[in-house]
């Protein structure tokens, strides 16, 4: 009877040569197998050597081979046998040698997205092998935007089956996400071999979750016109969507004009002040906005308001008011007022996360648009032109009858091409004066004083020029008419005055009255029309006793400066006088009533 025995495990991962169990069993058995089946079998040289190469190859297969043998040949090979399965993992462990090994705590790195922080890496060094490694050395090849900073390093030597364990803080470099592999390499002598190890770590950046998964801003409000008058408040909604607490900053910023708190930040409402008479009032804003170019006497309001550390409960909403108001002189038109809401860093999370929420507010200046759409006016710009051309247009209509000419002015009509023309034109000459007299341009940034000031200058600037252009351009040649025309009441001096604003000399055209028997001329001082005219007889002129009074009368005479003459005989009485042939002061006569004399013409004045 034959036994065969199988051994588990003896070569530890190394397979037996069933091949050569079978040729040595085939040696064992040779005289019991003759004796079964009648012929004889012994091993051959062909066997043996292949039983000894598997020996070489498969120490474990040998011994395993050699207690089969033993145990089949010979009833007695049961300790032969124990001996062999204990000599196995011996000689499997001559035959594979084992490594140290490395583990990586964690398997792969999450970096964050902050290059300031960072996140630890722990690298563990196990000998399990039965001799001391030696000079053992860590090292990395770099990965583009992974910063890798040793915690702990040193070179050292471990002992046969101990650990070691190097710190490391991995953080990213750039702004870019990370995404790749960093290859950490081992160098130690097992004796006096040089041996290396090398380990792989994933390393990608970790992905930035939104603010909105930890809260939710909304903005409510029914503001939706700003002026200096009128103040508005715009509430803020926060609601926390985590279960902790958290800390939220706020930051609101507007245009300059605008101002957050205007109680606590003295952005002023433009109230006149008390007790202060309308033309104090407005000297004072003068003074205040184009004088010195403050605004609040000095006080400046703050267009930015902060909210510092609100706290939220967790799942808890709450409601962060902002009160808001608008200088005295504002840009109008529609503006964003932003909110920009910080989520502070805490142990829930590793940065601090933000978002932006807007508002439309439209910042107008008091009555403006009501005034601009009642007018017709597109902007503010025209309104000087379009006022001025109104206020000539019904001053000519309505004006008092004495202010308003004869014959009404043709004036282009409101809607029409040329009343635009000249409202234009008027507008950016107003424009162009306001700014060389303040420095800056008044349609720009403005408020209820410059509507005012504007208004009232164009009003007043209409007037001007419809005295200018039609009172005084109808009156005037009147008025010199008047200043021309003799009348037969006129002395001596009158006279000389009439003959000056005529702009003519003392030598005049003399005639004689036809039928007048005193032979005495009269001097013609202005003609009426093509068939009258106005004659006058000649001024006596008696020097005073005054001889400086005298000397300039005759230089003034000499000269033909007559509204000096006149001015010097009528300061002493009967200096002039008017003779009284042949006719006693200016008279009125018809051309054919008048006959030249020789010379026709002569000087009015006679110095006796």
């Amino acid at each position: 009877m034959i036994t065969r025995a199988v051994i588990l495990g003896a070569g530890k991962g190394r397979p037996f040569d069933l091949g050569s169990i079978m040729n040595y069993d085939a040696v064992c058995a040779g005289p019991q197998s003759t004796a079964a089946s009648g012929q004889g079998h012994s091993m051959s040289s062909g066997q043996l050597l292949l039983a000894r190469q598997d020996s070489a190859r498969w120490p474990g297969s040998f011994a395993a081979s050699s207690a089969y043998r033993a145990l089949s040949c010979d009833r007695g090979g049961l300790p032969v046998l124990l001996l062999a399965i204990a000599l196995c993992p011996f000689a499997a462990a001559k035959g594979a040698e084992t490594q140290p090994e490395i583990q990586i705590l964690p398997s792969s790195v999450e970096l964050p997205s902050n290059p300031k922080q960072a996140t630890h890496l722990l690298v563990v060094l196990r000998n399990v092998t039965d001799a001391e490694l030696r000079e053992v050395r860590l090292s990395w090849l770099p990965e583009g935007g992974v910063k890798i900073s040793p915690l702990t390093f040193s070179e050292q030597a471990v002992a046969a089956h101990a650990e070691v364990g190097w710190a490391f803080e991995f953080s990213q470099s750039r702004l870019d996400p990370v995404t790749g592999t960093v290859n950490l390499r081992v160098d130690y002598k097992l004796g006096s071999v040089p041996k290396v190890l090398t380990q792989s770590l994933a390393v990608k950046s970790h992905e930035a979750e939104a603010i909105d998964k930890f809260l939710d801003a909304k903005i409510e409000t029914t503001l939706e016109t700003l002026d200096t008058y009128h103040k508005g408040k715009i509430d803020l909604l926060l609601t926390n969507k985590l279960g902790q607490d958290v800390n939220v900053d706020i930051k609101a910023d507007a245009p300059d004009f605008i101002c957050f708190d205007p109680a606590q930040n003295g952005c002023k409402s433009g109230m006149l002040g008390e007790g202060a008479s309308w033309l104090r009032s407005v000297a004072e804003k003068l003074r205040k906005l184009y004088g010195s170019g403050q605004e609040g006497g000095g006080v400046r309001s703050s267009s930015e308001a902060i909210r510092s550390g609100v706290s939220l409960k967790g799942y808890q909403s709450t409601q962060v008011p902002f009160e808001v108001g608008a200088k005295e002189r504002v840009e109008p038109g529609k503006y964003l007022v932003t909110f920009e809401i910080t989520l502070k860093a805490n142990d829930g999370q590793s940065a601090d996360r933000s978002l932006v929420k807007t508002q439309v507010v439209e910042v107008g200046v008091l009555a403006e648009s009501t005034i601009l759409k009642l007018l017709g006016v597109p902007s503010f710009l025209l309104l000087p032109g379009c006022l001025l051309m109104l206020t000539v247009g019904l001053l000519g209509d309505y004006g008092p009858s004495w202010f308003r000419p004869r014959e009404k002015a043709n004036l282009p009509e409101p809607n029409s091409t040329y009343f635009w023309l000249v409202s234009i034109t008027v507008s950016g000459l107003m424009a162009a004066g306001f700014r060389a007299v303040f420095g800056w341009w008044y349609f720009v940034r403005y408020g209820l004083v410059d509507l005012v000031l504007v208004w009232l200058a164009s009003v007043v600037l209409g007037a001007v020029l419809y005295a200018g252009l039609f009172l005084v351009g109808q009156e005037l040649p009147r008025w010199l008419v008047r200043k021309r025309t003799p009348t037969k009441d006129d002395d001596a001096a009158t006279v000389l005055r009439r003959l000056w604003w005529q702009r003519v000399g003392l030598t005049l055209e003399r005639y004689t009255i036809k039928g007048d028997k005193s032979g005495e001329p009269v001097f013609l001082i202005k003609r009426e029309d093509e068939k009258s005219a106005w004659v006058s007889p000649a001024i006596s002129l008696s020097l005073p006793k005054n001889e400086k009074l005298a000397q300039e009368i005759q230089e003034a005479t000499r000269e033909g400066r007559l509204r000096k003459l006149a001015n010097l005989v009528s300061k002493e009485e009967d200096i002039a006088t008017l003779k009284t042939q042949p006719i006693e002061g200016p008279r009125l006569y018809q051309l054919a009533e008048l006959e030249p004399t020789t010379p026709d013409r002569d000087e009015i004045v006679e110095i006796t």
